[in-house]
């Protein structure tokens, strides 16, 4: 179990310096807006992630005038720094000896983030949501981010492919690059009906050959993730009703509606697969009309049914926040055993006192806790570390 105990940061964001002491269990950051609140609890991510969720643009997050910042932190009495550059390089140091690959920390650190940005799993697009799905299935299934980072590059490169054929360039050497993509996925088929791209004996030579092959390795990758999202929605929604009907006090049903991209008219990976590969025929002149790839994962989304109504339309704030922090609650729950450290970004902005306290009460048993607010309630502050800023 990894706690921090102590963190200091130099030339951070507005800070010329911050140092503070950090304990097991719940840490509150209280003061007024502008304060830094939001910054420190930022720095704790960038630890782990070397990225904020902030900005794109790691030189923000250093000081005005500087060269470079320092997260100084302390974990089972090893002092780690890091150092993040104007040039964006990153230096880990463990006990002043410098480390080769700051990676560590990933496995050091696990944190789990709840801003109020979250509040677009129920108000948002679908993209937000099939964010979360994603996020949260990674948690438990490392073949499934690998899938997703294969069906990316299939996507990038078939969207260049749809793009050249909408010029009407016939041959796109550069493109033609998408056979070997097929070897980086986790199997080159889904069973015995479809044939095996590596089967193929000569590669593709035009663009359109070339979109015919990458649309094959599209709906290959595209139909293992739909099945495993398939699979993942039964094991999930359990959770999300157990947090959800904790926060609201009384018994209710939330169901998970998975909408995908196409009609399925049959749940097995052959049929999901025909069905993906007619969609795609049907509208393939659309596609190369549109430059656009029409269907696959990444247009999925799913529904957030409460008693069988969308929360998207009658849900009030206070119970969208409520269902958004259950989904981030079911994640924390996925990975337990890892003992993950929890941010809460401004949790109390909306919710009201009762459900703060049963949500406190529920992060009791997590191993650290950093939660930032404006003012905090004395029923929420005790045997608790608040750090004022």
């Amino acid at each position: 179990m990894s706690i921090i105990t102590s963190l200091r940061l130099q030339d951070w964001r507005n800070f010329t310096e911050f140092e503070s002491s950090l304990n097991e269990g719940i840490n509150y950051l209280v003061g007024d807006n502008g304060v830094g609140k939001t910054s420190v609890v930022e720095a704790i991510y960038y630890l782990a992630h070397r990225k904020s969720w902030r900005t794109n643009h790691p030189r923000e997050l250093i000081r005005r005038g500087q060269l470079g910042s320092y997260l100084t932190f302390t974990i089972e009495d090893k002092k780690y720094v890091l150092k993040l550059t104007r040039g964006e390089s990153i230096q880990l140091s463990v006990d002043g000896k410098i480390q080769t690959n700051a990676a560590i920390l990933n496995k050091l650190l696990p944190v789990l983030l709840f801003t109020f940005d979250d509040l677009q799993i129920i108000q948002g697009a679908p993209q937000f949501r099939r964010e979360l799905l994603d996020t949260t299935i990674s948690l438990v299934d490392q073949e499934y981010r690998k899938l997703l980072v294969d069906y990316k590059k299939v996507l990038r490169t078939r969207t260049g492919v749809l793009h050249a054929l909408k010029k009407g360039v016939v041959s796109s050497p550069n493109l033609i690059d998408s056979n070997a993509l097929v070897d980086n996925a986790s199997s080159n088929t889904l069973d015995s009906t479809v044939e095996p791209f590596t089967n193929r004996h000569s590669p593709a030579t035009n663009n359109s050959a070339v979109l015919t092959d990458i649309t094959y390795q599209l709906m290959v990758i595209g139909t293992k993730i739909m099945l495993k999202r398939l699979e993942f929605f039964p094991q999930i929604e359990p959770l999300v009703n157990r947090y959800y009907n904790y926060f609201l006090g009384e018994a209710s049903q939330v169901n998970l509606l998975y909408q995908p991209s196409f009609m399925l008219k049959g749940l097995s990976a052959a049929e999901i697969y025909d069905q993906f590969d007619k969609s795609i025929k049907y509208e393939q002149n659309v596609e190369i009309h549109s430059g656009h790839n029409l269907f696959g994962p990444h247009r999925d989304d799913f529904g957030i049914l409460f008693n069988h109504e969308s929360t998207k339309h009658f849900f009030s704030l206070g119970e969208q926040w409520s269902m958004a922090l259950s989904f981030k609650l079911v994640q924390a729950e996925l990975i337990k055993h890892q003992k993950p450290l929890l941010i809460f970004d401004d949790v109390f902005a909306i919710i009201d006192q009762k459900r703060s306290l049963k949500l406190v009460e529920i992060l009791q048993e997590s191993p650290q806790v950093f939660i930032t607010t404006h003012q905090l309630s004395k029923d929420l502050s005790d045997n608790q570390k608040v750090i004022q800023l």
